[in-house]
């Protein structure tokens, strides 16, 4: 969508104007990523979002949108959408609005202390990949060192805070015993699947 395209974004709309129901509303808030994941499907990247074109006003009219047409399912995704500059006016947003359920899929490295608290105080969930129990195999996959002792710190602040949070073990080169193990790991951290 374009700036020369957004005014057709606050049409009042109906349920009985779409076929179906909207049920989940993802929403890219950047295509920008700290990490370069070697198996990135949206090559998402650090030097990446030359294809962010919507404006905190656009997002907050489409959730509006799809709250209208009866929609109580959001996800904030990117890239990672904390690099968008108004993340977390768009996170308020997204509860201020009155959907049932928020979740930010997020790699997890850049966690600040107002996102989890406010996340902790409004049932947002959160939602991230790891690649391994062992951080050189988990770094080695996002090709950024580090990335893996971030992703875990931040996993248990939040599950130490009660937000709810998933992880996907996602298998990139691995064993299924290394898979195993990662999922055993996230289990006694108190992560679901």
């Amino acid at each position: 969508m374009h700036a020369s395209e957004t005014t057709h974004l606050t049409e009042t709309r109906t349920p009985d104007d779409v076929d179906g129901v909207l049920e989940f509303l993802w929403l890219e808030l950047t295509n920008r990523c700290n990490l370069k994941c070697v198996h990135c499907y949206t090559e998402s990247h650090p030097h990446s979002g030359d294809r962010d074109i919507l404006t905190a006003d656009d997002y907050e009219a489409v959730m509006a949108q799809a709250y209208d047409l009866g929609c109580r399912k959001v996800q904030l995704i990117g890239g990672e959408p904390q690099l968008n500059p108004e993340f977390r006016r768009l996170l308020r947003r997204s509860v201020e609005l009155g959907f049932e359920f928020v979740e930010v899929f997020s790699n997890l490295t850049m966690l600040d202390e107002d996102t989890i608290t406010f996340s902790s105080e409004n049932g947002v969930h959160f939602a991230t990949s790891v690649y391994a129990d062992e951080p050189a195999a988990h770094d080695a996959v996002t090709t950024v060192r580090g990335s893996h002792r971030r992703t875990i710190e931040n996993l248990r602040r939040l599950v130490q805070r009660g937000v709810r949070t998933r992880a996907a073990v996602i298998d990139v080169n691995q064993d299924a015993e290394s898979a195993e193990r990662t999922v055993k790991f996230l289990t006694d951290l108190g992560v679901s699947g």
